[in-house]
Protein backbone atom coordinates (compact mmCIF):
# COMPACT_ATOMS: atom_id res chain seq x y z
CA UNK A 1 0.00 0.00 0.00
CA UNK A 2 1.59 3.55 -0.92
CA UNK A 3 2.32 5.40 2.54
CA UNK A 4 0.08 8.60 1.24
CA UNK A 5 -3.41 6.70 1.40
CA UNK A 6 -3.59 6.70 5.54
CA UNK A 7 -2.50 9.90 5.09
CA UNK A 8 -5.20 10.68 2.70
CA UNK A 9 -7.97 8.85 4.33
CA UNK A 10 -7.32 11.16 7.37
CA UNK A 11 -7.92 14.02 5.66
CA UNK A 12 -11.43 13.01 3.79
CA UNK A 13 -12.09 11.49 7.31
CA UNK A 14 -11.89 15.57 9.08
CA UNK A 15 -12.97 17.16 5.96
CA UNK A 16 -16.22 15.05 6.04
CA UNK A 17 -16.72 15.22 9.90
CA UNK A 18 -15.91 19.37 9.72
CA UNK A 19 -18.49 19.40 7.05
CA UNK A 20 -21.20 17.58 9.01
CA UNK A 21 -20.66 19.53 12.26
CA UNK A 22 -20.77 22.70 10.54
CA UNK A 23 -24.46 21.73 8.68
CA UNK A 24 -25.28 20.36 11.99
CA UNK A 25 -24.93 23.10 13.61
CA UNK A 26 -24.45 26.31 11.20
CA UNK A 27 -22.42 27.99 13.42
CA UNK A 28 -19.32 30.09 12.21
CA UNK A 29 -17.86 30.22 15.55
CA UNK A 30 -16.49 26.80 14.50
CA UNK A 31 -14.17 28.38 11.85
CA UNK A 32 -12.97 30.80 14.24
CA UNK A 33 -12.56 27.33 17.06
CA UNK A 34 -10.87 25.21 14.15
CA UNK A 35 -8.09 27.74 12.90
CA UNK A 36 -7.48 28.99 16.83
CA UNK A 37 -6.92 25.40 17.39
CA UNK A 38 -4.35 24.98 14.50
CA UNK A 39 -2.51 27.59 15.49
CA UNK A 40 -2.06 26.11 18.98
CA UNK A 41 -1.00 22.70 17.44
CA UNK A 42 1.13 24.98 15.07
CA UNK A 43 3.19 26.01 18.29
CA UNK A 44 3.49 22.59 19.87
CA UNK A 45 4.66 20.97 16.42
CA UNK A 46 7.15 23.78 16.18
CA UNK A 47 9.33 22.99 19.05
CA UNK A 48 8.74 19.13 19.34
CA UNK A 49 8.81 18.46 15.23
CA UNK A 50 11.20 21.10 13.67
CA UNK A 51 13.24 21.94 16.55
CA UNK A 52 13.59 18.95 18.76
CA UNK A 53 12.77 16.53 16.10
CA UNK A 54 10.43 14.15 18.11
CA UNK A 55 9.13 11.81 15.33
CA UNK A 56 9.04 11.81 11.76
CA UNK A 57 5.82 11.19 9.07
CA UNK A 58 6.84 9.51 5.50
CA UNK A 59 3.60 10.04 3.23
CA UNK A 60 5.83 10.31 0.06
CA UNK A 61 4.05 13.23 -0.54
CA UNK A 62 7.58 14.65 -1.80
CA UNK A 63 11.08 13.26 -2.57
CA UNK A 64 12.84 15.25 -0.17
CA UNK A 65 12.70 13.93 3.48
CA UNK A 66 12.01 16.93 5.54
CA UNK A 67 9.66 18.62 3.59
CA UNK A 68 7.60 15.23 3.13
CA UNK A 69 7.75 15.07 7.23
CA UNK A 70 6.08 18.69 7.73
CA UNK A 71 3.19 18.17 5.16
CA UNK A 72 2.87 14.90 6.79
CA UNK A 73 2.47 16.82 9.78
CA UNK A 74 -0.01 18.94 8.53
CA UNK A 75 -2.00 16.17 7.96
CA UNK A 76 -2.18 15.62 12.04
CA UNK A 77 -2.10 19.19 12.61
CA UNK A 78 -4.26 20.89 10.45
CA UNK A 79 -6.76 18.32 9.65
CA UNK A 80 -7.43 15.33 12.64
CA UNK A 81 -6.66 16.83 15.32
CA UNK A 82 -7.94 20.69 15.16
CA UNK A 83 -11.29 18.91 13.44
CA UNK A 84 -11.61 16.48 16.14
CA UNK A 85 -11.53 19.30 18.93
CA UNK A 86 -13.73 21.11 17.13
CA UNK A 87 -16.42 17.96 17.17
CA UNK A 88 -15.62 18.27 21.03
CA UNK A 89 -16.35 21.81 21.14
CA UNK A 90 -19.17 22.22 18.95
CA UNK A 91 -21.05 19.56 21.27
CA UNK A 92 -19.70 20.24 24.65
CA UNK A 93 -18.67 16.60 25.09
CA UNK A 94 -18.37 14.97 28.54
CA UNK A 95 -15.01 14.00 29.62
CA UNK A 96 -14.56 10.79 29.55
CA UNK A 97 -15.88 10.44 25.76
CA UNK A 98 -12.67 13.38 25.06
CA UNK A 99 -10.62 10.49 27.23
CA UNK A 100 -11.58 7.96 24.52
CA UNK A 101 -11.27 9.91 21.33
CA UNK A 102 -7.48 10.38 22.72
CA UNK A 103 -7.31 6.82 23.18
CA UNK A 104 -8.59 6.44 19.66
CA UNK A 105 -5.95 8.61 18.17
CA UNK A 106 -3.01 6.52 20.82
CA UNK A 107 -4.15 3.54 18.13
CA UNK A 108 -4.34 5.39 15.28
CA UNK A 109 -0.59 6.86 15.62
CA UNK A 110 0.05 2.80 16.93
CA UNK A 111 -1.40 1.98 13.57
CA UNK A 112 1.08 4.29 11.46
CA UNK A 113 3.98 2.98 13.20
CA UNK A 114 3.18 -0.65 12.02
CA UNK A 115 2.43 0.51 8.76
CA UNK A 116 5.80 1.90 8.04
CA UNK A 117 4.31 5.57 7.28
CA UNK A 118 4.96 6.97 10.97
CA UNK A 119 8.03 6.58 13.25
CA UNK A 120 9.47 7.87 16.75
CA UNK A 121 12.87 9.30 17.86
CA UNK A 122 12.60 10.22 21.86
CA UNK A 123 8.70 10.65 21.34
CA UNK A 124 6.16 8.00 23.13
CA UNK A 125 2.52 7.49 21.91
CA UNK A 126 1.47 8.55 26.04
CA UNK A 127 2.40 11.50 24.92
CA UNK A 128 -0.19 11.87 21.85
CA UNK A 129 -2.80 11.39 24.41
CA UNK A 130 -2.02 13.58 27.17
CA UNK A 131 -1.54 16.30 25.09
CA UNK A 132 -4.75 15.30 22.59
CA UNK A 133 -6.87 15.42 26.37
CA UNK A 134 -5.39 19.24 26.85
CA UNK A 135 -6.03 20.05 23.62
CA UNK A 136 -9.25 18.91 23.55
CA UNK A 137 -10.35 20.88 27.16
CA UNK A 138 -9.45 23.72 25.71
CA UNK A 139 -11.35 23.63 22.34
CA UNK A 140 -14.28 22.80 24.88
CA UNK A 141 -13.53 25.72 26.72
CA UNK A 142 -12.51 27.85 23.97
CA UNK A 143 -15.61 27.00 22.11
CA UNK A 144 -17.95 28.33 25.67
CA UNK A 145 -15.86 31.36 26.12
CA UNK A 146 -16.15 32.48 22.40
CA UNK A 147 -20.04 31.92 22.93
CA UNK A 148 -20.36 33.49 26.16
CA UNK A 149 -17.63 35.51 27.64
CA UNK A 150 -16.05 38.83 26.39
CA UNK A 151 -12.99 39.60 27.31
CA UNK A 152 -10.17 41.28 25.67
CA UNK A 153 -7.47 38.62 26.02
CA UNK A 154 -9.91 36.23 24.64
CA UNK A 155 -10.18 38.03 21.28
CA UNK A 156 -6.91 38.96 20.80
CA UNK A 157 -5.74 35.80 21.66
CA UNK A 158 -8.19 33.89 18.75
CA UNK A 159 -7.47 36.55 16.62
CA UNK A 160 -3.36 35.95 16.87
CA UNK A 161 -3.85 32.05 17.20
CA UNK A 162 -6.02 31.87 13.71
CA UNK A 163 -3.74 34.06 11.75
CA UNK A 164 -0.82 32.08 12.94
CA UNK A 165 -2.16 29.26 11.61
CA UNK A 166 -3.24 30.80 8.27
CA UNK A 167 -0.05 32.73 7.77
CA UNK A 168 2.60 29.61 9.03
CA UNK A 169 0.42 27.93 6.28
CA UNK A 170 0.61 30.26 3.78
CA UNK A 171 4.29 30.70 4.48
CA UNK A 172 4.93 27.13 4.29
CA UNK A 173 3.14 26.50 0.63
CA UNK A 174 4.94 29.53 -1.16
CA UNK A 175 8.38 28.25 0.17
CA UNK A 176 6.95 24.41 -0.60
CA UNK A 177 5.31 25.00 -3.69
CA UNK A 178 6.35 28.40 -5.44
CA UNK A 179 9.86 28.74 -3.90
CA UNK A 180 9.28 32.30 -3.01
CA UNK A 181 12.11 32.34 -0.93
CA UNK A 182 14.84 30.95 1.78
CA UNK A 183 16.13 32.48 4.92
CA UNK A 184 19.33 30.02 5.71
CA UNK A 185 20.09 30.94 9.26
CA UNK A 186 22.64 27.69 9.79
CA UNK A 187 20.75 26.16 13.05
CA UNK A 188 20.32 22.79 11.26
CA UNK A 189 22.13 20.58 8.99
CA UNK A 190 19.02 19.92 7.24
CA UNK A 191 18.35 22.69 4.28
CA UNK A 192 14.63 22.56 4.57
CA UNK A 193 14.33 22.16 8.45
CA UNK A 194 17.11 25.59 8.56
CA UNK A 195 14.69 27.58 6.72
CA UNK A 196 11.33 26.51 8.49
CA UNK A 197 12.95 27.05 11.74
CA UNK A 198 13.78 30.70 10.86
CA UNK A 199 11.20 31.70 8.67
CA UNK A 200 8.32 30.36 11.11
CA UNK A 201 9.41 32.55 13.75
CA UNK A 202 9.82 35.18 11.32
CA UNK A 203 5.93 34.77 10.11
CA UNK A 204 5.35 34.92 14.04
CA UNK A 205 6.56 37.77 14.83
CA UNK A 206 5.27 39.54 11.68
CA UNK A 207 1.56 38.38 12.73
CA UNK A 208 1.33 39.54 16.65
CA UNK A 209 2.83 43.12 15.32
CA UNK A 210 0.25 43.21 12.49
CA UNK A 211 -2.54 41.80 14.41
CA UNK A 212 -1.55 44.38 17.32
CA UNK A 213 -1.86 47.19 14.41
CA UNK A 214 -4.98 46.14 13.36
CA UNK A 215 -6.48 45.73 17.22
CA UNK A 216 -5.23 49.38 17.85
CA UNK A 217 -6.64 50.72 14.22
CA UNK A 218 -3.77 52.15 13.71
CA UNK A 219 -2.72 53.04 10.13
CA UNK A 220 0.70 54.18 11.29
CA UNK A 221 1.53 51.29 13.07
CA UNK A 222 0.90 49.13 10.07
CA UNK A 223 3.11 51.43 7.48
CA UNK A 224 6.09 51.13 10.11
CA UNK A 225 6.07 47.65 11.02
CA UNK A 226 5.70 46.72 7.05
CA UNK A 227 8.77 49.06 6.02
CA UNK A 228 10.54 47.54 9.45
CA UNK A 229 10.40 44.20 8.14
CA UNK A 230 11.24 45.15 4.49
CA UNK A 231 14.20 47.19 5.76
CA UNK A 232 14.94 43.51 7.67
CA UNK A 233 14.65 42.08 4.15
CA UNK A 234 16.97 44.35 2.87
CA UNK A 235 19.50 43.73 5.32
CA UNK A 236 19.06 39.64 4.99
CA UNK A 237 19.43 40.32 0.89
CA UNK A 238 22.58 41.87 1.06
CA UNK A 239 23.94 39.12 3.72
CA UNK A 240 23.30 36.61 2.32
CA UNK A 241 21.01 35.04 4.71
CA UNK A 242 17.98 35.82 1.90
CA UNK A 243 17.75 33.95 -1.35
CA UNK A 244 15.34 35.08 -3.84
CA UNK A 245 14.92 33.21 -7.29
CA UNK A 246 15.08 35.09 -10.30
CA UNK A 247 11.19 36.00 -10.73
CA UNK A 248 10.97 37.15 -7.16
CA UNK A 249 11.64 40.77 -5.56
CA UNK A 250 11.05 42.19 -1.95
CA UNK A 251 7.68 44.16 -4.23
CA UNK A 252 6.39 40.70 -3.56
CA UNK A 253 6.48 40.62 0.15
CA UNK A 254 5.39 44.42 0.26
CA UNK A 255 1.70 43.61 -1.74
CA UNK A 256 2.00 39.86 -0.18
CA UNK A 257 1.72 41.58 3.65
CA UNK A 258 -0.55 44.37 2.37
CA UNK A 259 -2.35 41.07 1.88
CA UNK A 260 -2.09 39.77 4.94
CA UNK A 261 -2.91 43.07 6.99
CA UNK A 262 -6.52 43.58 4.57
CA UNK A 263 -7.15 40.06 5.54
CA UNK A 264 -6.45 40.27 9.52
CA UNK A 265 -8.78 43.25 9.46
CA UNK A 266 -11.27 41.31 8.27
CA UNK A 267 -10.46 38.33 9.74
CA UNK A 268 -11.07 40.38 13.35
CA UNK A 269 -14.21 41.95 12.06
CA UNK A 270 -15.27 37.60 11.41
CA UNK A 271 -14.79 37.05 15.18
CA UNK A 272 -16.57 40.02 16.10
CA UNK A 273 -19.79 39.66 14.32
CA UNK A 274 -19.58 35.68 14.41
CA UNK A 275 -18.70 36.26 18.38
CA UNK A 276 -20.67 39.05 18.91
CA UNK A 277 -22.40 40.53 16.58
CA UNK A 278 -25.24 38.42 16.37
CA UNK A 279 -26.66 39.17 19.82
CA UNK A 280 -27.16 42.89 20.20
CA UNK A 281 -26.49 42.28 24.31
CA UNK A 282 -23.28 40.07 23.41
CA UNK A 283 -22.08 43.13 21.06
CA UNK A 284 -22.86 46.02 24.01
CA UNK A 285 -20.64 43.51 26.75
CA UNK A 286 -17.87 42.96 24.19
CA UNK A 287 -17.42 46.62 23.18
CA UNK A 288 -17.46 47.72 26.99
CA UNK A 289 -15.02 45.21 28.05
CA UNK A 290 -12.80 46.32 24.78
CA UNK A 291 -13.14 49.75 26.01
Amino acid sequence: MPHYIPFLVLIIASVLIFVFTLCNTKDKKLFILLFFMIGLAYVLEYFILVLFKSYEYNPNFVPETDLDNILGSLVSQAFAFPVIAVLIGAYQLKFRYIVLISFIFMGIEELFLSLGVYKHYWWKTIYTGIFMTIGFVIAKTWYAWLSNRFERWIHILTLFFSLLAINTTLMLLLIAMFKTHSIHVGWFKSETRDVLSFNTLYVWVLTVLYSWGVLKRSVIMLVCFLLTFRIIDVVLLYTGLLILPEWNSLWFFVLLDVVVILFTAKYNQFIIHACYGTDSKKFIAFIRNKN
